[in-house]
This record gives C-alpha cells, structure tokens and sequence, in this order.
C-alpha cells in the first residue's frame, strides 16, 4: 500500500472557511481518512489577511481551535504564512483582486507553477479544492490539475448548506452543540451541519504533457499550446464497423 505525504492545495477569497471546511471532511469524514501534512492556499492580499487572522492567529485561529477540538496536533500539519501564495500581476505586485485578462494571465501561470512543482514529488498526493475564490481561480485549479495530476491527486468541491456558506461563525461542525443564526434569522444546530465534498473525475494529461513539453517550465497559455499541438498530430482512430450478420 502507498504511503503518500498528503497536501491540501485551495483557492480561497474572502471566506477562509473552505479551508477548515474540507479539512474537516478529509480528517474526518473521508473513507479512508486523510492526513494532512501541509496546506497551501492560493489568494489576494486582501484573502492573505482574512486567513491569517480568522485562521492562523496563534491559539484562537479557527485552524488552531478545529485541532483541538478533533485531537489533531496542529504542529504535523506545515501550514502558516509561508504556505499561503498571495497571486500577483505581471510585475509581481500582490493583487488586491483579479479584474482584468493580464492579472488572468498571471495568475494562471503562478498556480500552473505550484502543482507543476508539488507533482514533481511522487511521494505527494494533493487534495486540490475548488470551493473558494472566484470562478477563474477555481477554474485553473482544475485546469492545472488536469495537466499535471496523477493517479493519486485528488479535485473536490465542499457542499454546505445554503445558509450556512461564508457564514462568519460556521468553519466545520463542531463537538458540542452550538446554535448559530443565519442571515434570515433562523437558528440553526451548527454541529449537526453536514459538510459533503464532490470528488471530481477529471482528465488527466500528464504523460502527453511529459512528452511533448520534457518537463520544461513555461507558462499556462504556452502550455496549453503545445499539448494541444501535441494532441493534433495524433493519427485519427480508424473508424470501426460493426455488421449484423
């Protein structure tokens, strides 16, 4: 049996809760459970601080107190300021959001970077999550996983109910009860919350992607472009007909 060092890789905006989120379905839930050896978080400057003081503020920070509550020791799992890359523009300068095609771009090309690099250990698995930031985000995500995935990464996206998403009091259900009131103003039992995560089949390319680029580091556009190339000088199948006698 494979023993994989276990990476949770997320996108995330203004709402840090995914990341507790799916942890708490991939430490708890999850058959077989998983356990996270490191977090990497993809965000903005402005996602930079909301996760580091609604997550990461030493003993209160929501990552902190989902530890202790599921006797998890925060200290096997490598995740701090270091592990959360804030996307910049063409000239590197940190983005505050992502509006225009260029800050697209660029942002394409740093999380191609990432997993390219986290594949390139094969004692890795990621558990990549979608459920953050904006579509674009999460549409590279998977793009970029779709390219250099392996047999053992994983793409997933966390499910709660409606009322209960971004929420600023709900990050994973908690032990004791603990009632929390939605924007309507119901009252709902926060640890009966159910937090379901799709598991997302996807594509993956990576030995086409091997081939045809070497394992030369370019960007997501010029990539893209040569696997296509790739793809486009595969010889048709030929057509196959079946006759009934």
């Amino acid at each position: 049996m494979d023993v994989w060092r276990e990476i949770l890789v997320a996108v995330a905006g203004l709402t840090p809760q995914v990341i507790t989120e799916t942890l708490y379905y991939l430490t708890q839930k999850r058959d077989p459970l998983v356990a996270i050896a490191e977090i990497y978080v993809l965000t903005t400057q402005p996602g930079r601080q909301r996760l580091l003081t609604d997550l990461l503020t030493p003993d209160r920070g929501r990552f902190y107190t989902f530890c202790a509550e599921y006797d998890l020791d925060p200290r096997s799992t490598a995740f701090d300021a270091d592990h959360i890359h804030v996307l910049t523009d063409v000239t590197g300068m940190p983005l505050e959001d992502i509006r225009t095609a260029d800050e697209s771009t660029a942002v394409a090309d740093r999380i191609l970077a990432l997993i390219r690099r986290l594949t390139d250990d094969p004692t890795t698995r990621l558990h990549c999550s979608l459920a953050g930031g904006r579509k674009t985000l999460s549409a590279l995500l998977g793009f970029a996983l779709q390219l250099y995935g392996r047999a053992q990464d994983t793409l997933m996206h966390v499910l709660i109910r409606e009322e209960l998403e971004g929420h600023p009091e709900f990050f994973y259900p908690p032990k004791r009860p603990h009632l929390i009131q939605t924007r309507s103003g119901q009252l709902v039992e926060a640890h009966q919350a159910r937090v379901e995560v799709a598991e997302i089949p996807y594509v993956r390319l990576r030995e086409k992607l091997a081939t045809s680029m070497s394992h030369v580091a370019t960007g997501f556009a010029p990539t893209i472009d040569r696997l296509q190339r790739t793809l486009d000088a595969l010889p048709d199948l030929p057509l196959l007909l079946l006759v009934r006698s």
